[in-house]
């Protein structure tokens, strides 16, 4: 029991005395970083969330890093998360350049070719072409797979996170929503393909599945496809708002009064706060 009487009531999980405490400052950039992708997922209906949420990955990635330097039980798995989220990150970006630098000049030769006969000819591509094209989807592919398990670890991180600060549970929670999320969006995509390649069969082999019927189905799939992907949308807003303000949580959790300065600081920062002479023990 703490000895403080300025004190807020003990946290569980909250040893100040032995170290196993978390800065206000190793926190802030985790907390920036999923505020940001908190703000990206609100503007995903236009392009520039996207971009939004980038910014959020990368500070969120620093903040885990900077949490590895903290004496918790899970700074290995954040460092870890940083890491391989950082370079599928990197991965990602390069993919994107070298896919842009690789279809240019393709476009470039085939409007040549066309201006110069009046055709709509296009090139031949070679076979080390193929191979390149082949070998470069393949590496894509293999980096956004990299990003997914990133973004599950992600996930797990707040959920370690709510634990090693003695109990977060919006933490916890938060974590949660993000690895639901993107499995409902999954789902979606799942009941839209098998429901759009169950329609294609049906009409090859009866044939007489009429235009309007046909039309009808399909906006139905899509309806459903929406309202499955705006649930999955909102898990993801919820989780991302919980995993900040979980962190807001601990630090209201872990304020304590200062008499010499008037004021609440918080404990643990880089300088823990003066405490008033303690009366002797009897």
């Amino acid at each position: 029991m703490s000895t403080n009487p300025y004190a807020n009531p003990p946290v569980a999980g909250y040893m100040p005395n032995q170290g196993q405490t978390v800065s206000r400052e190793s926190l802030s950039l985790l907390r920036t970083g999923l505020f940001i992708m908190f703000l990206g997922v609100i503007l995903t209906i236009i392009a520039i969330g996207v971009f939004i949420q980038m910014v959020g990955i990368i500070l969120v990635s620093i903040g885990l890093l900077k949490l590895s330097d903290q004496p918790i039980p899970s700074k290995g798995f954040f460092k870890a998360t940083a890491i391989v989220t950082l370079l599928s990150f990197v991965f990602l970006i390069i993919g994107a350049i070298v896919g842009i630098l690789y279809i240019l000049p393709f476009f470039s030769t085939v409007s040549h070719i066309t201006t110069l006969n009046n055709t709509t000819s296009t090139p031949t591509a070679t076979s080390s072409t193929n191979a390149f094209g082949a070998a470069y989807f393949i590496a894509l592919f293999l980096a956004f797979l990299l990003y997914i398990v990133s973004y599950f670890m992600i996930a797990s991180s707040l959920r370690k996170l709510g634990d090693d600060l003695g109990g977060i549970q919006r933490l916890k929670t938060g974590g949660l929503y993000l690895i639901i999320s993107p499995i409902i969006a999954i789902f979606a995509f799942i009941v839209l393909f098998v429901g759009m390649y169950s329609l294609i069969l049906s009409s090859m082999k009866s044939g007489s599945i009429g235009i309007n019927m046909l039309s009808g189905v399909v906006t139905i799939l899509i309806i459903v496809f929406i309202i499955i992907m705006l649930v999955a949308w909102v898990i993801a807003f919820l989780g991302y708002h919980n995993g900040y303000r979980g962190i807001d949580e601990y630090v209201d959790r872990t304020q304590v009064y200062n008499p010499m300065m008037g004021n609440f600081q918080s404990f643990p920062s880089s300088q823990p706060p003066i405490q008033p002479p303690q009366p002797p023990q009897l």
